[in-house]
């Protein structure tokens, strides 16, 4: 599917390259701009209602509130590259901002974090609530961004041991140093 994509907008930028580079730049700017939403909300969350809403509320919101900024911006431009005027797309892209995550987020399985501080297998980060193997691997980011600020992904591996399934994430820190995370997605591994 991403490949027919992939192949789908090449072939656009050289059949019409202004019109496909102006709709992708659109699509990109609304993806941003449904992202800062999202971060809004999230630190609207934090302040807001204080003693109402759990911190697993508001993170749970704001990783699902991510996804749908994804999914809206590729919908966007599956739309665009399928139609034979890709300016029917326009209300598609109208509607990528955020859904307003945290309505109804406390009725469905909040995403959760538990374990240890995830710097040793034996202290692993569980991640718990994660609907599939995408919205776990956003909530993981997720984690690591809000713990350990200004760490940039390196690579990855997965192992499993005792019945569960385990992801060492390398990261770089601001200074230069490389610092593996792990991860328990036992939970999630593997749903799509």
């Amino acid at each position: 599917m991403r490949v027919a994509l992939f192949a789908a907008a090449i072939a656009a930028l050289f059949l019409f390259p202004a019109k496909a580079q102006e709709l992708l730049a659109q699509g990109q700017h609304q993806a941003r701009g449904c992202a800062q939403s999202c971060l809004s909300e999230y630190r609207l969350c934090g302040i807001s209602n204080v003693g109402e809403k759990t911190p697993a509320v508001c993170d749970t919101g704001f990783v699902r509130c991510r996804l749908h900024c994804q999914d809206c911006a590729s919908g966007f431009a599956r739309c665009a590259l399928s139609v034979s005027n890709p300016m029917l797309c326009k209300q598609s892209l109208e509607t990528c901002r955020s859904p307003h995550a945290l309505a109804g987020v406390s009725a469905e399985p909040l995403i959760t974090f538990g374990g240890g501080d995830g710097l040793s297998p034996e202290e692993a980060i569980i991640i718990k609530g994660a609907r599939d193997t995408r919205e776990g691997l956003e909530a993981q980011a997720f984690w690591v961004g809000k713990n350990f600020w200004g760490w940039r992904r390196a690579g990855q591996s997965v192992s499993s041991g005792l019945g569960r399934i385990y992801e060492r994430v390398d990261y770089m820190t601001p200074q230069g140093v490389h610092k593996p995370v792990f991860f328990d997605i036992t939970e999630f591994y593997g749903r799509f």
